[in-house]
């Protein structure tokens, strides 16, 4: 978001964009949080919407909402150099 507000128009991911990223709704991360509570413990709970977009999708979904449009350049594997094409979320 913050490279669109600041004027820049085109965004470099590797592995063909394709990476997933596996986002939590904060109804969901809240839903987790009452159900934890109601049965205390020591534990490791994992929460996660039930689809796991890829980059490009929301990188896509960011320029629908912010009424943007962008380029996206794909890099097929991983960065040839340092972090570029790296998942900036």
């Amino acid at each position: 978001v913050k490279r669109l507000l600041d004027g820049r128009r085109r965004r470099v991911f590797a592995y063909g964009g394709e990476s997933r990223f596996h986002p939590v709704h904060v109804s969901n991360a809240a839903e987790l949080v009452r159900l934890a509570a109601r049965r205390p413990g020591s534990r490791v709970l994992n929460a996660a919407d039930p689809e796991a977009p890829t980059v490009a999708e929301i990188a896509s979904a960011i320029d629908d909402v912010l009424g943007r449009e962008t380029e996206t350049v794909l890099i097929d594997g991983a960065s040839p150099e340092g972090h570029i094409g790296v998942t900036p979320w």
